[in-house]
């Protein structure tokens, strides 16, 4: 099955690279000069205060590539770029300067080519960016990066939730990673399919996605991994307030004794105006929200230290006048990390972390299913401490060696309990113990036009006595300037994290970690102003951890209880697709990009195919965004799709598909200058044309089944000021 589905991605990549214009940099800003850069695909780490506003490129490179032509451009200021950890450059004065600010940048599409160091340290997997203006402008409420991640070639997620599913995976399947910690489940009203994210996104700098080709620092997940980098604070104090329909959001970033300082609250209601989340029960008053907070603690031109804390808290209620059914839940979460990136020399580099955090959530009320009224109380407390450390030693002319620890300390308390009224029978298991992980990798360039990487990786969970071995080789081939070929391939392991168990099933003990083999393939194409891409994949997992669904209504306030509960248990999953994508105008005020994808998802259950119940043969997307001069902005993004499988009354599993599903979402608003800061307002229109899309089946009656929708036409309107 890989070896047929790679064939198939191969036959694409056959193309020539064209020649572009030379770019003029001479004259401009070093800062524009440097986000141009990073559009080309360079990873940079610098201070506001070594890269400072009066710097001017003082001539014009003569180089193509980008890292030859950051090189030429920073030299005669005195600067120069250090490779660091995960394919970063570090931009440090020349002369050792007092101790400054620097902050970690990403960008958009990673796409590092070696230079004159003949070494690429970049990340040899595809991926998939979003930019901050992107961020912003894509109308999203919130601008959620995982909400917005949806938008990207091969990943799929239901109407309103921001569990994805990239690559045919479960939602579980794709970690989120904030400034170099991974967020267990950070998703608010995550019982009542998690709407929002706990990430502001108007504080991301980017977010990238992978979705395969993993190198082997990136473990325990298989579907993919969205990435987010928090901007630099400003080099002034600076407070945002906002007010909208949907929620309020307030931040303030300012330099501070210690270091630059930068604070983001957000505060939810949004169901105080109408219904705006999926589950759409009357009565449901969910409040929520989350605080950020970024520190910088130590700067000198080779080492910067920060601090970082994610907070979040949520409520929900319901109480059906009219019925039996009440339920009150609430979560808690906090992440708290130190972030150390030091160059020791110019061929040895670091990235550290040490965090710690805790997840407690609680869950009681009453349901009603089949009429027979059942009480329901689920609580759950997660504590977790980690180390992870990545380090990058350049060996000689065109070789470096990489290699890690990541080692976390886990401990739970799972309650559930269930039955009718005072004669609830209850589970309780309280596990802990580690997850452990290692890695090394070599890697090799030949000249300008290959890069090879060879790692394997090593997992262990003490709580249950699972360990695994993952190899991991990477390929990149350049014929052209502007043209790469990348493969990556390997195996994946993925562990039931410990807060995963599904005791609400009556499940006790962890299964088996889940192992993927998987081949992907992309070629990439630079165009002038344009960016095309053409992936291929192939994902075969075994050891299919076993899930649960409701056949017929997916979305209950106590799904566990309903009748229609099932658990899905395959040998194994077959996942291959084929994705097309164009991207352009990022330099300028019009920015765009577009998709289309061939795929299939498909469970083995019994020696026969069943497709996963978020298959979709046939997918497009786009998004589309422009700024006035005038201070005016607007974006419009589409999203279609073959209709999602589903089991009829009578007959076998997901063997019928729902109708097709099409939205299109728009955002449109101004900027203004006033005597004191700006003032920002806009109005964001999920579903714009009011489609009934179809979500499920409602009920079944005498034969006839009728079906329930997703949201329709829904505005949200919010202001800001900023001074």
């Amino acid at each position: 099955m890989i070896r047929a589905s790679a064939a198939v991605a191969l036959a694409f990549l056959v193309a020539a690279p064209p020649c572009l214009p030379a770019t003029r940099y001479a004259g401009r800003p070093l800062v524009d000069v440097l986000d141009e850069l990073q559009r080309d695909g360079l990873r940079l780490i610098y201070s506001s205060a070594v890269v400072h506003p009066g710097l001017v490129v003082a001539k014009e490179p003569v180089a193509k590539r980008p890292r030859e032509t950051l090189d030429e451009i920073l030299e005669p200021l005195g600067l120069a770029a250090r490779d660091g950890a995960h394919g970063t450059l570090l931009i440090v004065a020349a002369p050792p300067e007092p101790p400054v600010s620097l902050t970690k940048r990403l960008v958009e599409d990673v796409v590092v080519t070696p230079g004159r160091h003949d070494i690429d340290l970049g990340e040899l997997g595809p991926t998939q960016s979003l930019d901050h203006d992107q961020l912003a402008l894509a109308p999203v409420a919130g601008s959620d990066p995982a909400r917005i991640a949806a938008l990207l070639p091969g990943v799929t997620a239901p109407e309103g939730s921001t569990t994805l599913n990239a690559r045919g995976s479960s939602g579980g399947d794709v970690a989120l990673v904030l400034d170099g910690l991974e967020l267990y489940d950070p998703f608010h009203l995550s019982a009542f399919q998690a709407p929002f994210s706990f990430v502001d996104g108007q504080v991301l700098e980017s977010a990238t996605l992978l979705t395969g080709g993993f190198t082997a620092d990136r473990g325990d997940r298989h579907g993919g991994f969205l990435e987010m980098t928090t901007a630099a604070p400003a080099t002034s104090a600076k407070t945002t307030i906002e007010a909208g329909t949907l929620y309020s959001r307030a931040s303030h970033e300012a330099p501070t004794p210690v270091g630059p300082l930068l604070v983001s609250g957000r505060y939810w209601y949004p169901e105080a105006t109408g219904d705006s989340i999926a589950l759409g029960r009357d009565g449901l008053r969910p409040t929520f929200g989350d605080v950020y907070a970024k520190l910088g603690l130590l700067s000198t031109p080779a080492t910067v230290v920060s601090g970082h804390a994610l907070l979040a808290s949520d409520r929900a209620t319901l109480s059906e006048p009219d019925g039996g059914e009440r339920v009150t839940a609430s979560d808690r979460s906090a992440y708290f990390w130190l972030r150390a990136v030091r160059s020791w020399s110019p061929s040895v580099t670091t990235d550290s972390v040490v965090s710690g955090g805790t997840i407690k959530r609680e869950r009681e009320g009453m349901g009603e299913p089949d009429d027979v009224l059942t009480v329901v109380r689920d609580g759950r407390s997660v504590t977790f401490y980690g180390v992870r450390s990545d380090a990058t030693w350049k060996l000689r002319r065109g070789q470096a060696l990489r290699g890690g620890l990541d080692v976390r300390t886990l401990g739970a308390d799972l309650t559930h309990a269930e039955g009718e009224p005072g004669a609830e029978s209850t589970v309780m298991v309280e596990p802990s113990g580690a997850s452990l992980a290692a890695y090394a990798a070599y890697r090799a360039s030949v000249g300008n036009a290959f890069t090879a990487e060879a790692g394997v990786r090593w997992d262990r969970q003490t709580y249950t006595g699972d360990r695994q071995w993952s190899p991991r080789l990477n390929l990149v081939w350049r014929p052209g300037s502007r043209t790469e070929l990348r493969l990556g391939t390997g195996r994946y392991a993925q562990s039931l994290r410990i807060h995963e168990l599904r005791i609400e099933d009556g499940e006790t003990s962890y299964g088996r970690p889940e192992l993927a083999r998987q081949i992907d393939v992309a070629w990439l194409q630079k165009l002038p102003g344009l960016e095309l891409r053409v992936e291929g994949y192939a994902h075969e997992l075994t050891h299919v951890q076993p899930r649960y669904e409701n056949q017929f209504h997916p979305l209950e306030l106590f799904p566990e209880v309903e009748p229609d509960r099932i658990v899905i248990a395959p040998e194994r999953a077959v996942l291959s697709g084929v994705e097309v994508s164009l991207r352009g105008g990022s330099a300028g005020r019009l920015s765009w990009m577009a998709s289309g994808t061939w795929s299939r998802a498909m469970d083995v259950i019994d020696g026969a195919e069943v497709p996963r119940s978020w298959d979709q043969t046939y997918a497009g997307t786009a998004l589309v965004a422009y700024r006035f001069a005038s201070g005016w902005f607007a974006s419009a993004a589409g999203t279609a799709h073959t209709g999602w499988p589903i089991t009829p009354a009578l007959g076998a599993r997901n063997s019928e598909r729902l109708p097709p599903y099409a939205r299109l979402d728009l955002k449109g608003g101004r900027e203004m200058r006033l005597r004191k800061g700006t003032l920002r307002f806009e109005l964001t229109i999920a579903n714009a044309t009011d489609r009934d899309n179809v979500c499920c089946i409602d009920e079944v009656q005498g034969g006839t089944t009728t079906f329930d929708t997703w949201m329709g036409i829904t505005p949200a309107l919010s202001v800001a000021w900023s001074f």
